[in-house]
This record gives C-alpha cells, structure tokens and sequence, in this order.
C-alpha cells in the first residue's frame, strides 16, 4: 500500500487574501470587457443598418473613423448607439469632406453623408 499523500504546508494567511483581490480585479476588467464588446456590436449594428454595410465594413468603418478621429473606440461606439437611439450626433464628429448626403442615412460614425 501506498503512504498517504503528505499534508500540504499551510499557506500564509495573505496568500488567500492577494488571490481573492487578483480575482475580483479579473472579473472587474472581464466585465468591462464584456461591456466594451456589446457597446461595440450595438455601434457596428446602427452602421450596418444606417449606411447599408455587411457587418465587416461597419466594423471597418467604425475603426478607421475611431483612428482617424484620434477617439478611442468605445466612446466613439458610445456615441454612434447614441445617434442610433436620438439621431443626435455628437459634438466633434464631422462629415468626410465630399461626402454625399442625398438619398443615404447619414454615417453616424463621421457626422453625417453615405458611409463608404
């Protein structure tokens, strides 16, 4: 027969207490996550629907304005859920020089005429 496994030293009172905190700063910055990630869906939505694009171009379109604009990503999906809700665009956001506003829903992301 084999000898019972040796008990385990027992751990300094702190290391459950530095677990329990490392633990809840990794739900804390999941959850964040996974607020950033509906935030980000909801705007790719109002684009695809607003400007007629696949899920991809909104997606596209929603980064290349965020880096254009110098305007990290989720705020600028905060603000196009927010156009997409009121169909008041934001303060800041302009429309791309040339772009064509007749007979297309304005492109949230950059203040308005067809999105690309």
């Amino acid at each position: 027969m084999c000898a019972p496994p040796a008990p385990c030293p027992q751990e300094p009172a702190a290391e459950p207490q530095r677990e329990a905190a490392r633990l809840e700063a990794e739900i804390a910055r999941l959850r964040r996550a996974l607020e950033t990630n509906a935030i980000l869906d909801q705007a790719v939505g109002v684009l695809v629907a607003a400007g007629r694009l696949t899920p991809e171009q909104g997606w596209e379109e929603l980064r290349e304005t965020s880096r254009r604009l110098g305007i990290e990503l989720r705020d600028l999906a905060e603000r196009v859920v927010a156009w997409g809700g009121n169909g008041q665009l934001p303060t800041g956001l302009r429309a791309r020089p040339g772009a064509d506003t007749q007979g297309h829903a304005p492109d949230p992301a950059c203040g308005g005429g067809a999105a690309r």
